[in-house]
């Protein structure tokens, strides 16, 4: 491996990690304090749990992968604490930015990425359940509704009620397909 390879990913990439891991925390507090001054009714987000997890062990965890290159540690575990790195980011994002908005005639699903998405209850075409998790199928995109969620089952009924003025009739079932 190349000398300029070796810099960049052994140490610009855990030093950037680090940078982004601090901002996404001060995010996710802001956030936090946002949602719980405002006291939202109309909010679907994940519990302040995963920003804890995320931030604790993202920075534990980055300690070795800033400190540390592959050559100082035994075979793979450098890779592993990166990998690890890379799934508090995730958790961090994942609280940030996954929620789901909804008032009258609109909801608005923002994804890991906060990529928002708004619709109306019109569009809902059917609801579906894997394990603990619930989806919400507008044609062919669905809105993840984790367990861990505040407010998730508020927005299914409100979801339910607006979706029944319109077509009277409930929210199809979508059965969950068995693969042979």
């Amino acid at each position: 491996m190349s000398a300029t390879i070796k810099l960049v990913l052994f140490f610009a990439v855990p030093i950037i990690q680090d940078v982004l891991l601090a901002l996404l925390f001060v995010r996710g507090m802001v956030l936090r304090k946002k949602r719980k001054d405002n006291q939202y009714d109309h909010l679907v987000s994940v519990s302040s749990v995963l920003l804890w997890v995320g931030a604790v062990c993202g920075g534990v965890l980055s300690i070795p992968v800033t400190l540390f290159g592959p050559d100082d540690t035994p075979d793979g575990v450098w890779y592993m604490f990166e990998v690890s790195v890379l799934g508090c980011i995730a958790l961090i994002l994942v609280y940030c930015n996954e929620t789901v908005t909804y008032d009258d005639t609109t909801f608005t699903a923002s994804n890991l990425f906060g990529i928002k998405h708004t619709y109306d209850y019109g569009q809902i075409t059917g609801i579906s359940r894997s394990g603990d998790d619930t989806f919400l199928w507008c044609g062919r995109r669905k809105i993840h509704l984790d367990t861990m969620s505040f407010g998730y089952g508020e927005l299914l009924a409100y979801a339910d009620k607006e979706y029944f003025k319109r077509y009277r009739k409930h929210i199809p079932v979508h059965k969950r397909r068995r693969i042979l």
